[in-house]
């Protein structure tokens, strides 16, 4: 179930980004008319957009690590210059290629 979790970080902090926006018209929308009702509707918004901008770091961070670790053994395994160099094939004498085209 946490990984699950985990791995919807990003989906969940979007969401709760929306939401927050959307109440946030609400919480306009009512001002005039309930001011208790827009006080509610301001703090699940206050509420909702600051979590999601938790979660949206988070998961943002983890992302970096992940690229931070995957450039580093993309640099130590793979040196970029040998695939700007010509690539030789081997050749040997002892066959003909003759033998090999049908």
């Amino acid at each position: 179930m946490k990984n699950s979790i985990e791995k919807s970080k990003f989906t969940i902090a979007l969401i709760l980004l929306v939401q927050s926006i959307s109440f946030l018209i609400m919480s306009i929308a009512q001002w005039g008319k309930r001011k208790s009702l827009s006080g509610a509707f301001l703090a699940i918004s206050a509420l909702g957009g600051l979590i999601g901008t938790i979660l949206l770091l988070k998961s943002a961070s983890e992302e970096n690590d992940r690229l931070t670790v995957l450039d580093a053994l993309c640099g130590d395994y793979l040196d970029i210059d040998d695939f700007n160099e010509e690539f030789e094939v081997p050749t040997s004498e002892d066959f003909d290629e003759s033998e090999f085209d049908n």
